[in-house]
């Protein structure tokens, strides 16, 4: 959908992703035509919001009295391409009998796309609360698990924190724009978000580390010091790369990036080896009680 409607042009990202497509099928034991036909229709649905589509359209209908603006087009097809999404998506994700985390996927997605349809922020507490309760509607079992539990108080602090951090960055926009020199911004921006990555890691962990003790006993408190070195090389060598690698395949040009992104894996499980063989870097604590973890749950959402 994002692949087409950004350059514009559904038979360029067939192109560019349609062996992915193919490959990725055959991994999975799927039929490579289905998952191809799929990623060709779902792209159709971001062709409708393509805005060089629609330029060229109101352009050469703009001599007519009556004719939309490119505002009034992209406004009234938004909808219908987000809704056709939606449908492509589902049908996707019963191709592919995904389980309850792709189906929890699936729903989160489609709260987020329905709160942009009626012009409300995407992420946001009361958005991530009705995913939640749309879930156990139809897994209502999954109130219990370990995943839900921690991937949803995992998600909860993380938008806690990404609204509480747009509300601080707005404060400081002023602030940012009395810096004179480019050097001095460029700087606050990389201290800030490299302080933001550190403080998601922190909070993502200290969530789901209520649902964790209480499942399976255990606590990483070195998990911070892992992913602060692991996340710079993710961001610079693993999915860079693949990105890459995704758009160069078609070609057969794809081994080198491939390297190198095998390179930044290979980094990455050497630091998780090097983190773990820390003295303490897993603690076995007793299990709480459920009444407990129950209350600690309760009081951390409150906070």
């Amino acid at each position: 959908w994002l692949g087409v409607a950004l350059p514009g042009s559904d038979t360029s990202f067939n192109v560019l992703f349609g062996n992915l497509q193919q490959v990725t099928a055959n991994q999975l034991q799927l039929s490579p035509i289905h998952m191809a036909a799929s990623n060709s229709s779902g792209g159709v649905m971001g062709k409708m919001i393509d805005a060089q589509s629609i330029v060229v359209a109101s352009v050469a209908t703009g001599g007519h009295p009556d004719s939309p603006g490119a505002g009034t087009v992209l406004r009234s097809v938004f909808w219908h391409s987000i809704a056709l999404a939606l449908l492509m998506g589902l049908f996707y994700m019963l191709l592919a009998e995904g389980g309850v985390a792709t189906q929890r996927s699936f729903i989160m997605i489609a709260v987020v796309f329905f709160a942009v349809l009626v012009d409300r922020p995407a992420l946001s507490t009361r958005n991530l609360a009705i995913a939640a309760l749309l879930v156990l509607v139809f897994e209502p079992e999954a109130a219990v698990e370990a995943s839900f539990q921690m991937s949803f108080l995992a998600v909860l602090g993380l938008v806690s924190f990404y609204e509480a951090w747009g509300a601080y960055r707005r404060g400081r926009d002023g602030d940012q724009k009395a810096m004179s020199h480019w050097a001095v911004r460029l700087s606050a921006k990389v201290a800030l978000a490299s302080v933001a990555s550190l403080l998601t890691t922190v909070i993502a962990g200290s969530m789901s580390s209520i649902p964790a003790v209480y499942h399976f006993g255990r606590l990483s408190p070195y998990s911070l010091v892992a992913n602060g070195l692991a996340l710079p090389v993710i961001g610079i060598l693993v999915m860079p790369f693949a990105l890459i690698s995704a758009l160069l395949m078609p070609f057969g040009l794809e081994p080198l990036p491939l390297y190198v992104m095998g390179e930044g894996l290979k980094l990455v499980l050497w630091i998780s080896d090097w983190v773990a063989g820390f003295p303490g870097a897993t603690m076995v604590a007793p299990q709480p009680s459920t009444v407990s973890v129950a209350l600690l749950a309760t009081g951390t959402v409150l906070i």
